[in-house]
């Protein structure tokens, strides 16, 4: 199961636990302002739960593309 709670509004960060493990996702709300606010409203509401999962997670060490990204893709 995944459960997610903000740790700070002032510096977007996300604790998601896993059966494989705890990750703090941290948003870049200065890049992408959108795109974070809504991975937090989904956080807040209780969307990101025991029936997602996360189904891909791009980094610059397996990002084989120019300008490298980094993401976690959720899903249900």
């Amino acid at each position: 199961p995944l459960l997610t709670r903000p740790l700070s509004m002032e510096n977007p960060r996300v604790l998601v636990a896993t059966p494989c493990g705890d990750m703090v996702v941290a948003l870049r709300a200065d890049r992408a302002p959108r795109t974070a606010a809504h991975f937090l409203e989904f956080a807040l509401r209780g969307y990101l739960s025991e029936r997602s999962a996360i189904y891909r997670i791009v980094s610059a060490r397996n990002c084989e593309r120019s300008p490298t990204i980094e993401v976690v893709q959720f899903g249900w």
